[in-house]
């Protein structure tokens, strides 16, 4: 009997060394308390008025309530990461003055304008929720291409920007040379003497020579390098 207590007492200090070693290595990993609290006070412009440690699925983590100018959240942050695991408006600030309400959809416009130039056209403007920000995304329409802007909702900062571009058509390439003869023979048969492709008042072209030994005329025919339209006709 007292061998089987002696073995269950070993096996108990064992386990209890088992978990004070794991809870000491959890502990050691884990971000300290100041840092989670200032990352979480620069990341949404407020102050932690709370911050506790507890568990969660397994985990170790940080429950913190912090004081924004929209109002107060909820946060819990994994201790170890740093990841942000939940968010929660818990109080919203009633007594906001007016710098700290939602952008109007005209200081919207104004602001995206200005940035995306007069001639950009606004197409869709969507409210959203990112990490306890309330943002806008505007979708507009520029020269460039199609632009998307991310905009705090209450100061109007312009969080990120991107840009789209359109596929510009490339134009297409100039007809081949045997094309170029096909078209000035049916416009002038006979032999081919000769045939140049050259800019001609800034307009690429082919010159076709044609010599009908029947008529015993010739023709120097101007052609259209891309449009194979003919430009003119010589007869010698």
């Amino acid at each position: 009997m007292r061998k089987k207590l002696i073995a269950a007492f070993s096996v108990a200090g064992v386990l209890l060394a088992a978990l004070v070693i794991y809870f000491s290595t959890a502990t050691d990993a884990a971000l300290p308390e100041a840092e989670v609290a200032e990352m979480l006070e620069d990341r949404y412009n407020g102050q932690v008025e709370d911050i506790r440690s507890g568990q969660h699925e397994n985990r170790l983590v940080y429950h913190t309530e912090i004081a924004t100018a929209e109002g107060l959240y909820y946060v819990m942050v994994d201790a170890v990461s740093g990841m942000i695991e939940d968010i929660e408006l818990l109080t919203l600030n009633e007594n906001r003055d007016r710098e700290q309400q939602l952008l109007s959809a005209e200081e919207i416009n104004s602001i995206v304008l200005e940035s995306a130039g007069e001639n950009a056209v606004i197409t869709e403007v969507e409210q959203a929720e990112r990490e306890g920000r309330t943002i806008f995304r505007v979708t507009v329409e520029q020269d460039e291409g199609t632009g998307t802007f991310q905009l705090d909702g209450f100061t109007g900062e312009v969080l990120l920007y991107t840009l789209e571009a359109r596929e510009e058509e490339s134009p297409a390439g100039p007809i081949s040379r045997q094309q170029a003869i096909d078209i000035a023979l049916e416009e002038f048969p006979g032999e081919v003497d000769d045939v140049d492709l050259e800019q001609q008042g800034g307009r690429l072209v082919y010159e076709i020579e044609i010599e009908n030994d029947e008529t015993e005329v010739e023709a120097v025919i101007i052609i259209d390098a891309y449009t194979g339209e003919i430009l003119s006709v010589e007869l010698d």
